[in-house]
């Protein structure tokens, strides 16, 4: 199988290292059988898929099937069982299984265009862009400084990806969430605070979602 390698496929890789999943089915008569998810809000997250991830998916691979679940936690996205996608993905360094700790490629790592793809494919599912108080002010009343977020379990690939934005001199602090309860996990987040280096990911890297 041939397996292309660039700035798009490093941002599918991004995408699905953020809300992707490709995992090992353990029931019915198709045990064993890969299965690939990415999927994020049913509401929220429609137009994103819609007009970048699909068609994202059917230029570099293959198209996929939607998604669409309205149960208790429902949601919108791509799924498929399809023994083509499931390997392509696998050959782009996508782990089967839990993702516990994560590594970027490094086909990745070694080329600055597939690194901004995997910035981008990652903010678009696993970011956050929001305003809090600005605290170096003396009087803090609004919410007014802007920041970007980037969140994983993996302390790997946070650490990476901090690396990443200090090679492309844009300013960012790793934080640390400790879980506080039994069952949640801690969290690493790296943060990008204040306009000049919001506006800094932007000019290198970008987003390709239309609510970020």
């Amino acid at each position: 199988m041939q397996v292309i390698k660039n700035e798009k496929t490093a941002e599918i890789v991004g995408l699905c290292f953020g809300d992707g999943s490709l995992t090992t089915r353990n029931d019915g008569k198709h045990i064993g059988r890969l299965r690939f998810q990415l999927r994020e809000h049913i509401i929220d997250d429609r137009e994103h898929y819609d007009t970048h991830i699909k068609p994202l998916f059917k230029e570099v691979i293959e198209e996929i099937p939607t998604a669409i679940y309205k149960g208790k936690k429902p949601y919108y996205g791509i799924s498929t069982e399809k023994k083509s996608v499931c390997e392509y993905l696998h050959l782009l360094n996508i782990p089967i299984g839990v993702k516990k700790e994560l590594q970027i490629p490094n086909w990745i790592l070694k080329n600055k265009k597939n690194i901004r793809g995997f910035l981008r494919g990652f903010l678009d599912t696993d970011g956050t862009i929001f305003c809090q108080k600005n605290y170096s002010l003396r009087i803090i009343k609004k919410h007014t400084q802007i920041r970007l977020k980037l969140s994983t379990i993996s302390k790997n690939l946070a650490q990476e990806m901090k690396s990443l934005l200090d090679d492309l001199k844009i300013k960012n602090l790793f934080k640390i969430d400790v879980k506080k309860k039994s069952n949640e996990q801690t969290a690493y987040h790296v943060e990008i605070c204040g306009g000049i280096n919001v506006d800094n990911w932007f000019k290198q890297i970008g987003s390709s979602n239309p609510d970020i």
